[in-house]
């Protein structure tokens, strides 16, 4: 959406709710919800034209996530089957060839480049540039056809947004602007290949919903943005992986949400009245508190596993967060768990 039609929409937008509000026809709830809203739009509308064509979301909270109805739950990792896995994948010579080339590469990037910013995305390009060789490799359950990958960097689903609703109450929100990163994966058959790699927003809604659908497997990867908490990010990329999913008409959609940095992975399910949101903790793979060598191998499996789920159910565990209040420690707006290792949020 062009920076002119934004502000066409913020003024109209304006206007219906000064004379809702001057009929007395919204509650004190509902006025303070449209102004929060008025005023996200208002702060992007401020940054002026540096940049009309730069992709945007507004900002969304933890409180427009439960406005949307948006459950939260935990996904706990087997640790032990998680490490055979990693075990098993790293003895197959194309898998660890791969590993140790982005090991080397990324401590070379961690050498010589400021990560903060556009740092990152070098970090985001070698990780997604050795992740699409090995998710390219047929799997057992592939079939004797031959597989490829498409990714879609900042990729606009829609010139228009996205409104996203709460069926059991009506609230409905506007998401507008690009997914960091999309990828899918497929049966190599050239002609829808090449519509992939050619199709951007005015493809058309329907041809673009036919083939991503198309191509089961898929998953997206957003970035978290320096200026934020990483935790400040976790509403918006729920915020995008719904209208995605009404978008697409998925029941789950899997993503993963990162500053290149902290690696945190997500499942977004409609689980019989409700739709929940699953997060593992941020797996690290800098150099620090975790080796490099043994953080990649791990990376890369489960972006293989969150792409192409062979093995994702014995490997999650998923914990609703209503089932789990006894064990839960609210402390300074953050979930925290009292236990150690991958499998609790830090």
């Amino acid at each position: 959406m062009s920076h002119s039609l934004v502000i066409a929409k913020y003024n109209r937008l304006q206007a219906e709710f000064t004379t809702l509000e001057e009929a007395g026809m919204l509650s004190e709830d509902q006025m303070r919800q449209v102004r929060t809203r008025l005023k996200a739009v208002q702060g992007f509308i401020d940054k002026g034209n540096d940049n009309e064509s730069e992709p945007y979301f507004l900002k969304l909270t933890n409180r427009d996530v439960e406005d949307l109805g948006i459950g939260v739950g935990v996904l706990f990792l087997d640790d032990s089957l998680l490490a055979d896995l990693v075990s098993e994948r790293m003895k197959d010579d194309h898998y660890k060839t791969i590993s140790d080339s982005l090991v080397k590469e990324l401590n070379d990037i961690y050498a010589h480049v400021n990560r903060i910013e556009g740092g990152a995305r070098m970090i985001f390009d070698a990780v997604i540039a050795a992740f699409w060789k090995i998710a390219e490799k047929p799997h057992p359950n592939d079939g004797e056809e031959s597989i490829a990958v498409t990714v879609l960097p900042t990729f606009k689903l829609t010139e228009d947004g996205l409104n996203v609703t709460n069926s059991a109450t009506g609230y409905q929100l506007e998401v507008s602007g690009c997914v960091d990163y999309y990828l899918t994966r497929y049966p190599d058959i050239p002609n829808h290949k090449d519509f992939l790699l050619r199709m951007n927003t005015y493809s058309g809604e329907n041809r673009i919903r036919m083939a991503l659908n198309w191509s089961q497997q898929q998953m997206f990867l957003i970035e978290a943005k320096y200026d934020d908490y990483f935790n400040e990010s976790i509403p918006g990329a729920v915020g995008q992986a719904l209208a995605l999913s009404q978008f697409l008409q998925r029941d789950e959609l899997r993503f993963i949400l990162t500053d290149s940095k902290s690696w945190m992975f997500l499942i977004l399910r409609k689980e019989q009245d409700r739709t929940i949101y699953y997060q593992t903790q941020q797996s690290q793979i800098q150099l620090g508190d975790r080796n490099i060598n043994d953080a990649i191998p791990e990376l890369l499996l489960l972006m293989d596993e969150w792409l192409n789920p062979l093995n994702l159910e014995a490997l999650c565990q998923f914990k609703s967060l209503r089932l789990m209040r006894s064990i839960i420690i609210f402390d300074e707006g953050l979930w925290r768990i009292p236990c150690s290792g991958f499998q609790c949020w830090p």
